[in-house]
């Protein structure tokens, strides 16, 4: 999914993550991408509100963040999700979520805090940040 610049949350249900899976290997891209549009604008409410449950200092730019997916100024919304993206993972591990090891072929740092730390978690939902995910990729 990460290859095609999606992310799913850990919320999301994995019968369907795989369905959507088998899908985009079908080149139903289009179809996907509606899809998850759509589950992740019904969602934006509950997700935005777990955000700041979480992150209540960070509440206005989450208001500010939704403000601008509803008036579909995306421009503007979309560096200011990866800024905050970047700010809580240094805030909760004290490093950067984009940052990539040089030693380790660019990988992206937070790949390996997540094998060390999450040993047996299912990878599906973390395998789009274990390598280097499209968004890192320029």
């Amino acid at each position: 999914m990460g290859n095609h610049g999606w992310y799913l949350n850990l919320e999301f249900e994995l019968g369907l993550a795989v369905q959507l899976l088998h899908m985009l290997q079908s080149d139903e891209t289009n179809e996907v991408g509606d899809y998850l549009v759509a589950y992740f604008i019904s969602e934006l409410k509950g997700i935005s509100q777990d955000l700041i449950e979480r992150h209540p200092k960070r509440k206005n730019i989450f208001e500010d963040i939704i403000f601008c997916v509803e008036n579909k100024k995306f421009f503007a919304a979309i560096p200011t999700v990866l800024s905050q993206v970047d700010g809580i993972c240094n805030d909760m591990i004290n490093m950067k979520f984009f940052a990539k090891d040089h030693k380790r072929g660019y990988k992206p740092k937070i790949s390996v805090y997540i094998s060390d730390q999450f040993p047996l978690v299912d990878n599906f939902f973390f395998a789009p940040i274990m390598t280097s995910p499209v968004i890192m990729l320029k």
